[in-house]
């Protein structure tokens, strides 16, 4: 399987990516995040979570699935966030039918603007084609990824609860009114998961639990209670909690050591 270095340099020509979603901080509603990060690490974790899971995805779909665009599509999939910034998706909980179409469109409308600043294809993929399969998931590999990308948001809310931050555990209340923590989104999320992406229905049926059943809702609070500041030695220990360890193992076996050292380097206080 090609290595992190492969995909690295299909990025060679696109100048100014890195930087510009290094810039795009995660969960930016959440203060202070311990251990933020930003849409750059954030899709090269849900290119690693891909890579790892794509033999139970080739199994279960045969030749209709090509692992090489998921590989890819993971990396690309934030892209238009360059343009119209990271909606939270406790936010899109409370949007009518008419502003989440709206911001279906704008994103749409984004992926015009990307293919004009970078070049027109990637790893013998068509870039803005990409970009608009993330947004219309229509296509096995879209919804995989999309999968994985709401894997890898719940594992970052998760290493906060475990780090010993109540943050996550608390609900924010805006102009849309209160907003579900991410904890209580993915929890729900991943328990009605085939209704978001009926397409992985035969991998789904298939695969080990950990990987697709609905995460337990425990007591989170009580979680950041009993919670203490990660390190190097804590994240290679097994916390119990089967999501949570299998987004941590990932990083640890896939990552790159940027990626790991960002598992106990706190950046916020």
């Amino acid at each position: 399987m090609r290595d992190n270095y492969y995909y690295q340099g299909l990025f060679n020509d696109f100048i100014g990516r890195e930087a510009a979603l290094r810039q795009i901080k995660r969960y930016h509603i959440y203060n202070p995040m311990l251990y933020r990060s930003d849409d750059f690490t954030h899709s090269w974790r849900v290119h690693w979570m891909v890579k790892r899971l794509l033999p139970y995805a080739t199994e279960a779909f045969g030749a209709a699935f090509d692992p090489e665009k998921a590989l890819i599509l993971a990396l690309v999939h934030d892209d238009t966030e360059m343009i119209i910034g990271d909606i939270q998706a406790g936010n899109k909980v409370k949007m009518t039918t008419e502003q989440l179409a709206e911001l279906d469109r704008q994103e749409l409308e984004a992926t015009n603007k990307m293919a004009e600043r970078f070049p027109r294809t990637i790893g013998g993929y068509v870039y803005q084609e990409l970009l608009q399969a993330i947004v219309k998931l229509e296509t096995l590999e879209a919804q995989f990824v999309k999968f994985m990308d709401k894997m890898d948001a719940f594992g970052e809310a998760l290493h906060e609860v475990h780090g010993g931050s109540d943050v996550f555990t608390k609900n924010v209340v805006n102009e849309l009114g209160v907003i579900p923590t991410p904890l209580e989104y993915y929890t729900n999320f991943f328990a009605v998961i085939l209704e978001k992406f009926p397409l992985l229905t035969p991998v789904v049926d298939r695969q080990p639990a950990v990987y697709f059943s609905p995460p337990s809702l425990r007591d989170f609070s009580a979680v950041a209670r009993a919670g203490t500041p990660h390190n190097a030695e804590s994240i290679l220990q097994p916390t119990g909690y089967a999501h949570y360890d299998f987004w941590r193992e990932t990083i640890l076996a896939f990552g790159d050591q940027e990626a790991k050292r960002n598992l106990y380097e706190q950046k916020e206080f």
